[in-house]
């Protein structure tokens, strides 16, 4: 009887150790668990943020030298033309642009408007030109081209300095 005892005492004593052990093992287990969800979803964020940041990046890369591109462009078509027709100029990249300024400097952002936005206005005025207009006409559009180079031509340094 003493042997049975001893057993059943051995065996209560064990499982109540178990009991306990789970219960501990249990408890830091569930914090283990919470703290390594917390880890993987900051992993993952940030993983995010890099990826949302590489596509700002290319965004940015791709319209700075889309304005870039234009604004040559454009600076050599005003100089070809003084005097002589009146083409309209490029705007293609103010539109692929579109709301995405935001990517760029505050001082490229506000000097692009102001070009684009005389650009948009000289436009206006080429595509109303007409080869019989006297020649004060015609001054006055050359004139106004050639402030539109000139600040167009200060765009594109403003562009090249951020590059």
């Amino acid at each position: 009887m003493a042997a049975l005892l001893s057993t059943i005492l051995a065996l209560l004593s064990g499982l109540l150790g178990a009991v306990i052990g789970g219960l501990i093992a249990g408890r830091y287990s569930k914090a283990g668990s919470i703290e390594g969800a917390r880890i993987a979803t900051a992993h993952a964020e940030e993983l995010f943020q890099k990826e949302r940041d590489l596509r700002e990046g290319e965004r940015r890369t791709q319209i700075h030298q889309a304005f870039l591109e234009e604004m040559q462009l454009n600076t050599q078509i005003v100089g070809a033309m003084l005097g002589a027709s009146y083409a309209g100029l490029l705007t293609g990249a103010w539109r692929f642009a579109q709301g995405d300024l935001r990517l760029l400097s505050i001082e490229s952002a506000r000097k692009l408007t102001e070009v684009y936005g005389r650009m948009h206005r000289y436009n206006d005025g080429a595509a109303k030109w007409d080869p019989n207009m006297t020649a004060s006409t015609r001054e006055s559009i050359d004139k106004e081209a050639r402030s539109l180079k000139q600040l167009m031509q200060e765009a594109i340094e403003t562009l090249e300095k951020e590059h």
